[in-house]
């Protein structure tokens, strides 16, 4: 008689404790059910072990320690954290058994879905590359492309720009999947323009800051007024002295092959080449204009690394 009062005061303690929103931690028995029988809750005990908040793993699997798992398939959390199968056993749907289920494949001790498992995708240890998913037995990149084994994204990389292996060369940057020149005289790409941080009212000392009119881009800061040596050209405050639409004065637009230098468009040659009249000559091997510019080697003769001869 005592034991059963005992045993009824505690299953009313229990029932009082859910009433009152005190919560039932796992493996606790909750209130008992409309036959009288009471259920453990089980739910966080199928679980096992969560992880700290260290590491996170994509699905399906999830963290149990410091560890990315597939429950339904891993043999040493199998339906749950550290729940092991027998080493004559393998892990099928969650479940500890002799043979994998429909439509899996046993791998090791693992019973998994070739047609989604990174880890076994198409055929067992086939394993994805980073970033990469399995689908449909092989796997892919989503909306990347598969160049060298990499996910890449071809609309920005300069080693594959627009495709795989098509590299961006002499300085050129890849912009929308287009190599494009690098930009001239201390200008800068935004939005796949060449603008100057300097004066651009849209981007003004960096790419995206705007200035609300009637505020004018002064030297790369929004101002009322535009700032010695800068002056207004067309709503810009711009240095007349180097830029390529002002040069020298509002609007004076210097040509494709020429730099706004101390206020006058010259032409501008690569490293390799000199200036000689209005033409960019290579000093080494320009018959015409052999070891210095105007300097012409006699019929016959040829300029051999800058000094003329046969």
């Amino acid at each position: 008689m005592r034991d059963g009062l005992v045993a009824l005061t505690c299953v009313l303690a229990i029932v009082a404790a859910g009433a009152c929103g005190i919560p039932v931690g796992p493996g606790i028995a909750g209130p008992p059910d409309a036959d009288g029988t009471v259920a453990v809750d089980a739910a966080e005990d199928a679980a096992g072990p969560q992880s700290d908040g260290a590491i996170t793993c994509e699905t399906p699997r999830i963290a149990c320690g410091t560890t990315c798992v597939d429950l339904q398939s891993d043999p040493d959390h199998c339906g749950g954290c550290d729940q092991t199968c027998t080493t004559s056993q393998v892990c099928s749907a969650g479940q500890c058994g002799s043979t994998c289920g429909a439509l899996l494949t046993m791998c090791g001790q693992a019973c998994v879905d070739t047609t989604r498992d990174s880890q076994h995708c198409g055929a067992c240890l086939a394993t994805c590359g980073a970033s990469q998913v399995c689908t449909d037995n092989r796997c892919d990149c989503g909306s990347l492309a598969l160049c060298s084994g990499s996910c890449i994204d071809v609309m920005s990389s300069d080693q594959h720009c627009g495709a795989c292996d098509q590299a961006c060369l002499n300085g050129s940057t890849c912009v929308a999947g287009v190599c494009q020149a690098p930009c001239s005289n201390g200008q800068t790409r935004c939005d796949g323009s060449c603008v100057d941080l300097l004066s651009s009212a849209d981007h003004c000392g960096g790419c995206g800051q705007q200035c609300v009119s009637p505020s004018l881009c002064s030297a790369g800061s929004c101002s009322a007024n535009c700032t010695t040596p800068t002056t207004l050209c067309g709503g810009s405050c711009v240095d007349t002295s180097s830029d390529d639409l002002h040069c020298g004065t509002c609007n004076t637009i210097c040509g494709a092959r020429e730099q706004c230098v101390a206020g006058t468009c010259q032409v501008v040659c690569a490293a390799s080449l000199s200036l000689c009249g209005a033409l960019c000559a290579n000093l080494s091997s320009d018959r015409n204009n052999c070891g210095m510019c105007g300097t012409t080697c006699p019929p016959g003769q040829r300029c051999i690394s800058g000094a003329c001869g046969r």
